[in-house]
């Protein structure tokens, strides 16, 4: 019988229904993803597959040095964007799919370079149900990871039916053009694979590891046919990597990595360890279990390696090379703490409390590598309950135990992921009530304070927040994204910046368990615009239009300080009479609490004339309510425009827990002796 003929009759004594729980059981661990929606990168990356279209070669006019991936990017964003739009269940569904594929081909692939389909059922199961793929499956814009290991998984298993297939040697016709097929097919998938996502740069040595686990050549003309068979999966990569520098004049990438393999490769290498034995987040399982399973794991491993080491050299050595190989275009991405990451990203303003190994950031990058390790494992849990006896029900009662509780830690662990995709989802939502959208013709600046990096692990707004919100403004505005290390002094009265400017810091609140906007303040361009009609206001609103001169209006803002005048058309009119000029409304009644409300929202369009220092000036807000009064503790600041053009000015009061009703208002409106004219003041609750 020949080896694919023996191959074909051990897959054929496991019933279908075998094999079908490995994709079913890999689908069981991850289901829980189906609740997750958009994240950080996915809507940068979302807008662009909405304005590439559909075609396909898009992908390779990219003018900036990144990444090559047109394959990636069309399955994972153009294609899906055109069929389900900002609806992330069906991007969820499809890498489900593709990971819960991935298993089942990885099984089937081992157990034809075995002929062990036990064997390749563990792996494949193992694979399906680690805890270490949270990022691959969980994260639309990990995608191009599962979608790279799908192709090359099919691709791995073509070739290798090839080589088998080619060892029968009948040289029939009909056989020929069978394994012409399959090979044609492996290269084909290769290159798929390739321009899905580089890190697959290094996977082809694992071809020639595959043929010789599958069907070792016995001479010299064996061993050259099969180095000559793998020379064509270097075409794919020669043209990738000729193409970026063609395009690019280098070969791109993150743009951020550091080449000193020798400073960090052996940190990193034990960063990813740890993820490999232990793939648990402390935040969600707590640092005990984190301890107890890495340590319980490492100890029945190296039980296993003794027993079962010598039996099993030939595929630890494969298993050994497949990390290897693949753990190198990602060693110098690993995560290892956040002084790492600043030492990777220098000259970037970011908050980041939990960049580190032990939350499983960046486990994406293990999704390739870590296939090694369950080839590694499943053979030795394969030895461990082969032997018949008493004892065996024992063991295989252990390692379905084994499965069991890691899909039951998947569940648990892809909780944050949920959460964080609803914080991520409220954070736009909130955002987008805070600065409702409207024309700018000047366009917007967001200054970004203490941006809301990651929970619990899971990235949340790294990037994507100024893009985030077109799709649920109806892409009426987009604002550009400054980090700074403090909103307060951000430059939002720079004479030379004409356009809507806003300073925003957010901070996280472990009562709600929530990121929350913490501080806003905002100043826009150059406009003389009416106060905000129904669009753009929240719950009670209260409009003072001082352009009308109405006397109940203008009685309502007392003036301390300064002598004021209302001019038709212009509103009220003040000189530069003092530095303390104030404006105060003392029969109010603002209750944020009782309509639900975070924030009250305070606009005033006024216009200052050019001061005679060049020195900043600002505004301040006070209130006062029962049992507190005006003080410097409870007051906004605010830059001024001192240019002679009307502006309208944002200031957002969060009330603390004492301070649930405000009944008075004092409006400060310049800390110097300059003419200042007052349109109207805005008040409502967000």
């Amino acid at each position: 019988m020949s080896y694919v003929s023996r191959a074909q009759a051990h897959l054929h004594t496991w019933r279908w229904w075998f094999w079908a729980l490995v994709p079913l059981l890999a689908i069981a661990a991850y289901v829980t993803v189906l609740r997750v929606g958009f994240l950080a990168d996915d809507f940068f990356q979302l807008n662009i597959g909405r304005l590439w279209g559909l075609d396909p070669f898009s992908g390779f006019d990219i003018d900036v040095p990144a990444f090559l991936r047109p394959v990636g990017f069309y399955f994972a964003y153009q294609l899906p964007w055109h069929l389900w739009g900002y609806n992330p269940l069906p991007y969820h569904v499809a890498g489900l799919l593709a990971h819960a594929g991935s298993a089942l081909i990885l099984g089937l692939w081992l157990s034809a370079a075995t002929r062990k389909p036990p064997l390749g059922w563990l792996a494949g199961v193992l694979f399906g149900v680690s805890p270490l793929h949270l990022e691959a499956v969980a994260w639309v814009g990990a995608q191009f990871d599962t979608f790279a290991v799908l192709f090359a998984l099919a691709s791995l298993l073509v070739y290798t039916l090839w080589w088998l297939h080619i060892g029968e040697a009948t040289g029939a016709a009909k056989s020929r053009r069978r394994g012409w097929l399959l090979y044609f097919a492996a290269v084909i998938l290769y290159t798929l694979g390739v321009f899905t996502k580089e890190s697959l740069f290094t996977f082809f040595p694992i071809f020639v590891l595959s043929a010789w686990l599958a069907l070792p050549p016995v001479s010299r003309r064996g061993w050259l046919k099969l180095v000559y068979s793998v020379l064509p999966f270097l075409v794919p990569i020669a043209l990738n990597l000729t193409y970026r520098y063609i395009k690019w004049k280098s070969l791109g990438g993150y743009g951020n990595e550091i080449a000193e393999f020798g400073s960090f490769a052996w940190d990193n290498l034990i960063a990813y360890g740890r993820m490999l034995l232990s793939p648990l987040n402390e935040s969600v399982m707590g640092r005990m279990w984190v301890q107890v399973v890495g340590l319980l794991l490492t100890v029945g491993l190296l039980v296993l390696l003794t027993l079962y080491g010598h039996q099993l050299r030939r595929l630890l050595f494969f298993a050994s090379v497949w990390f290897a190989v693949t753990v190198i275009p990602v060693l110098n991405l690993a995560s290892v703490g956040a002084a790492s990451q600043q030492a990777f990203m220098p000259n970037r303003v970011l908050i980041i409390p939990e960049a580190t190994s032990d939350l499983l950031v960046q486990n994406r990058y293990l999704y390739l590598a870590s296939i090694g390790f369950v080839i590694a494992v499943a053979g030795m849990l394969h030895k461990a309950i082969s032997p018949s006896g008493r004892l065996r029900p024992l063991r295989i009662g252990l390692a379905s135990l084994l499965v069991l509780a890691s899909i039951a830690i998947c569940w648990v662990q892809l909780r944050p992921w949920h959460t964080a995709s609803v914080q991520t989802d409220e954070l736009v939502g909130s955002l987008l009530d805070l600065i409702p959208a409207r024309p700018r013709p000047n366009g917007m600046m967001w200054y970004i304070d203490n941006l809301p990096y990651s929970y619990k692990g899971v990235y949340v707004l790294r990037s994507g927040l100024g893009i985030s919100g077109i799709f649920r403004n109806g892409e009426v505005d987009y604002p550009n994204i400054e980090r700074v290390p403090d909103a307060r002094q951000a430059p939002l009265a720079s004479k030379d910046d004409h356009r809507d400017a806003y300073a925003i810091r957010f901070n996280y609140d472990a009562g709600l368990d929530r990121f929350v906007v913490d501080y806003l303040a905002g100043v826009t361009s150059n406009s003389d615009s009416p106060p905000p009609d129904s669009a753009e206001v929240g719950r009670d609103p209260m409009i003072w239009d001082f352009r009308e001169c109405n006397s109940d209006i203008i009685d309502s803002w007392k003036p301390y300080g300064t002598e004021v005048e209302c001019i038709p058309g212009k509103g009220l009119v003040a000189g530069p009479l003092g530095t303390d000029s104030q404006l105060v409304n003392s029969s109010l009644l603002v209750q944020p609490r009782t309509v639900g409300a975070r924030y009250v929202r305070l606009r005033v369009s006024a216009t200052y004339q050019p001061g005679t220092q060049l020195e900043s000036y600002v505004s301040d807000w006070l209130w006062e309510g029962p049992g507190y009064s005006f003080s410097q503790e409870k007051t906004k600041s605010m830059p001024l425009k001192l240019d002679g053009k009307p502006h309208v000015y944002w200031t957002f009061l969060t009330l603390a827990d004492g301070e649930q009703v405000i009944t008075g208002l004092r409006w400060d409106p310049v800390d110097g002796k300059v003419p200042f004219e007052v349109h109207w003041i805005a008040i409502d609750l967000v």
